[in-house]
């Protein structure tokens, strides 16, 4: 999980004693406002660090816990629930902290099946569609799942020819073909037989898991916000305590 806390200091704790409730109003309302300030500067910096810019999915990784007036924490954190995928805490914690990151929901899959070797990430192949930012569709990955499933082939016919596609794995290198998932496509004549012909396309491969460089600092980004905290917190009072009742 990873999480940054922005929590009251010395400084503010001092004021929050002298000026009972107003003060742990103020601090409130202080705290809340860096989280999200913090939140919407993460954001930011994601449109400009990945490529074609951050998708809605990546914008909504993080999720704000507000402080309240029993507990003057508030808490900036990579969301645990999966949204319908896998969870961004697994998927995204290595663009923050650096290092190897968490496989996927789809690589889980293919692993469970045998076909990824251990260690390894899928990255794209040549077959593979990528939108504006680099991603697959999740109708791609359905396709390529169903078929490892299920052994799907296809065959079309266009006048005398037929063509039929089908996918296969391989586990393990082999002569110039690295690990992966390849589709095979065969092209031959429909009628009397004739002539037909072959060729293979990589959709996923394998490769070793590395490790990635950190491409937002989360701390660098809470710490230039925290500098404006005391400032904020004391307009925050003096509003409170001119409206005190």
């Amino acid at each position: 999980m990873l999480t940054i806390n922005i929590t009251g200091i010395d400084a503010v704790r001092t004021q929050l004693a002298a000026a009972g409730k107003q003060a742990t109003f103020a601090a409130r309302q202080a705290l809340n406002n860096a989280a999200f300030a913090i939140n919407k500067q993460i954001k930011a910096d994601m449109q400009g660090a990945f490529q074609g810019g951050a998708t809605p999915y990546t914008l909504r990784a993080f999720n704000v816990t507000k402080a309240s007036k029993d507990n003057l924490v508030a808490t900036v954190m990579l969301r645990t629930d999966a949204q319908g995928g896998t969870p961004h805490s697994q998927t995204m914690a290595h663009l923050f902290t650096g290092g190897s990151r968490q496989w996927k929901k789809f690589e889980g899959l293919i692993r469970a099946s045998g076909a990824m070797p251990a260690g390894s990430i899928a990255v794209p192949g040549a077959g593979i569609r990528l939108d504006a930012r680099g991603n697959m569709s999740r109708a791609q990955i359905k396709e390529l799942l169903g078929a490892l499933r299920t052994g799907m082939q296809t065959v079309r016919r266009k006048g005398k020819q037929q063509q039929a596609t089908g996918y296969f794995v391989l586990p393990q290198r082999t002569g110039k073909l690295m690990p992966g998932i390849y589709k095979r496509t065969t092209t031959g004549g429909w009628v009397g037989g004739g002539k037909s012909s072959s060729g293979i396309t990589p959709m996923l491969v394998f490769v070793p898991m590395g490790t990635w460089r950190k491409y937002i600092d989360m701390d660098a980004i809470a710490q230039n916000q925290l500098q404006g905290f005391v400032a904020d917190f004391n307009t925050q009072l003096r509003q409170a305590l001119a409206t005190a009742k």
